[in-house]
């Protein structure tokens, strides 16, 4: 979500946990601030999970995009 301090986000879980905060540096367009989120998204899933994941984007309102993130399930990601 676009603020007048920067982009906005929340990330919420299958299980309904809700993780919110903003976007570093400064106010990007949106698709700079899209691409940074789908970075982050993807440095976590690696560091904390072991695993690859997909980023798809839609818009859903003005200055307001929902992001869906999925298990890439490459041959890289390690056993649970």
């Amino acid at each position: 979500m676009a603020t007048p301090e920067g982009w906005r986000h929340s990330v919420v879980t299958e299980d309904g946990a809700r993780l919110c905060g903003r976007l570093p540096g400064e106010r990007a367009d949106a698709e700079a601030a899209r691409e940074a989120a789908t970075s982050r998204l993807v440095e976590i899933a690696r560091e904390f999970h072991g695993i690859e994941v997909e980023v798809t984007w839609e818009h859903t309102e003005p200055g307001t995009w929902t992001g869906r993130v999925v298990r890439g399930g490459g041959a890289e990601d390690r056993a649970d």
